[in-house]
């Protein structure tokens, strides 16, 4: 008892006493969190926003070339070329460019080539469905042809729904640099 007269008590940290206690703030989301969901939300908007443009202008074609536009099919197909990274040359009829695909392309590249050359614009209806095989036939061949890799690069490959102002502009500064 005597010793303990002489006992000076320690204060113990964190162990409470005459000083106020202060609410811990709890758990924080690191600073770069709300920055790195911002980034993750814009890309997912772009992955989102590039494929449905697509599929938009996809459905726009296929109208038109329902109410008998055949340059809606060719279009579509030099399109789907151009995003699989084989764009058709443009020195070339629709027929070399048929033959350079597949042979399914074919009745697309003579009914086009009928109908943009020819003396009368406007497809039949037997047209207009003999197009609309040959598009879904050389579609069917084009996933068979490229890689499921190639398929999905040309799924986000913006080239085809840039305005054409912008590819001008791009194509002036590669001719310049």
């Amino acid at each position: 008892p005597a010793q303990l007269e002489d006992f000076v008590p320690f204060p113990i940290p964190g162990g409470g006493g005459d000083e106020d206690v202060v609410a811990s703030p709890g758990f924080t989301l690191p600073s770069w969190v709300p920055i790195a969901g911002s980034v993750a939300a814009v890309i997912a908007v772009l992955m989102g926003a590039i494929p449905a443009l697509k599929w938009w202008a996809r459905r726009r074609r296929m109208r038109r070339l329902l109410g008998g536009d055949i340059s809606a099919a060719w279009e579509e197909m030099v399109k789907r070329l151009t995003d699989l990274g084989d764009s058709p040359d443009p020195t070339e009829t629709p027929h070399e460019i048929a033959e350079a695909i597949d042979e399914s392309m074919t009745p697309l590249a003579v009914v086009y080539s009928r109908a943009t050359y020819g003396p009368t614009s406007s497809a039949t209806a037997a047209e207009v469905a003999l197009v609309e095989q040959s598009l879904e036939q050389t579609t069917a061949k084009l996933a068979t042809r490229y890689s499921p890799t190639q398929r999905l690069v040309a799924v986000y490959r913006p080239g085809t729904i840039l305005p054409s102002w912008w590819k001008k502009l791009r194509n002036r500064r590669r001719s310049e640099g």
